[in-house]
């Protein structure tokens, strides 16, 4: 494995269970338990002198543990309500091999809890609503020392060392989504998403709306477009000390996708898609640890799914992805 010039070696660990537990006709639990860690080592030399090797080692934890509650409150409705919590762990040492020489530490710790909710309700076989909440408590923390770097023209990076929080902050979410079929053959979902982050005191919303047509019984034809809203990383927030409040990144969504049936146990799909991106954080320079929400883009891309039926609880899945994306800043004049 090779990334930025570098050769690693990951080793991954990851263990995963969960319980239900049928409380009732009506009642319902579901325990979910995870961890996972990742570790990656790698070398590679200067460009300035080949036997001063670099040497780099990543590490990565992630625990999560969720409990949900199902109740089925009427024939036509569901309350599914579930808490959560999740501690996230990264950290980055790089040196000199040859004399254990530190060149550059990061860490980042991001945990959080939180408690969301979903409430389902069937008003006929055209009419169907979903509405939802969801609360997130946010627990940071921060830090990256560096020393003096050199870029590719010869531009020299001054040391550093950032250390921000930890910090506590909240995410609010709500949601709401109807479901009406007009005609047997046509279906509308309409939606809209709204969200606020306490850490960068922004607010964010998001209406989406996809129809699904029945061409034949064999065929069908999906149409969504829709906006999708992301909160900056913790990072990019806290790279600064001056704490620049970002703006959520923005893509906007729009896919055209066919679904044909082959048999009773074949199925085939093609998708295309294209996505246009705004509200992008990117740093202001180079060599800046200031990052603005001015970067731009956009990604497409064709997807196809052949999906076989081998026996009641196995399958045969076969996916080919093209995409392509690019971005452009404030720093470069066009895009790459």
């Amino acid at each position: 494995m090779k990334m930025m010039d570098e050769k690693f070696i990951p080793v991954t660990t990851d263990f995963h269970t969960k319980c239900n537990i049928n409380l009732s006709s009506v009642n319902k639990l579901s325990i979910y338990g995870m961890f996972a860690q990742d570790n990656m080592t790698g070398s590679n030399s200067t460009n300035q002198d080949a036997d001063k090797m670099i040497y780099s080692e990543i590490t990565k934890n992630q625990s999560a543990l969720g409990l949900t509650w199902n109740y089925l409150y009427s024939n036509n409705g569901y309350l599914q309500t579930t808490a959560y919590l999740n501690f996230n762990n990264y950290k980055l040492d790089t040196k000199y091999d040859f004399n254990k020489q530190d060149l550059m530490s990061e860490s980042d710790e991001q945990n959080f809890s939180g408690l969301k909710s979903e409430l389902f309700y069937r008003f006929s076989s055209s009419h169907k609503l979903t509405i939802g909440g969801e609360f997130k408590l946010f627990y940071a923390k921060y830090g990256k020392w560096s020393g003096f770097d050199t870029l590719s023209n010869a531009t020299i990076i001054q040391p550093y060392n950032i250390n921000w929080g930890p910090e506590t902050s909240f995410k609010i979410a709500g949601f709401v989504n109807y479901n009406f079929i007009p005609l047997d053959w046509l279906s509308f979902n309409i939606g809209l998403r709204g969200s606020y982050f306490g850490f960068i005191r922004s607010m964010a919303l998001d209406p989406r709306l996809s129809a699904n047509i029945k061409l034949t019984n064999e065929l069908g034809l999906n149409l969504a477009d829709g906006r999708y809203s992301q909160f900056p990383k913790f990072y990019r927030i806290f790279s600064d000390v001056r704490k620049k409040y970002l703006k959520p990144g923005v893509a906007e969504h729009y896919i055209a996708g066919l679904d044909y049936i082959i048999n009773n146990d074949m199925q085939f799909k093609v998708e295309v898609y294209h996505k246009s991106l705004s509200n992008l954080a990117i740093r202001v320079s180079d060599t800046s640890r200031v990052f603005s929400s001015v970067g731009t883009g956009y990604s497409s891309g064709l997807e196809f799914n052949f999906t076989k039926k081998m026996s009641d609880n196995f399958y045969a899945i076969c996916n080919y992805t093209y995409s392509l994306s690019k971005r452009k800043d404030i720093i470069n004049p066009g895009y790459y």
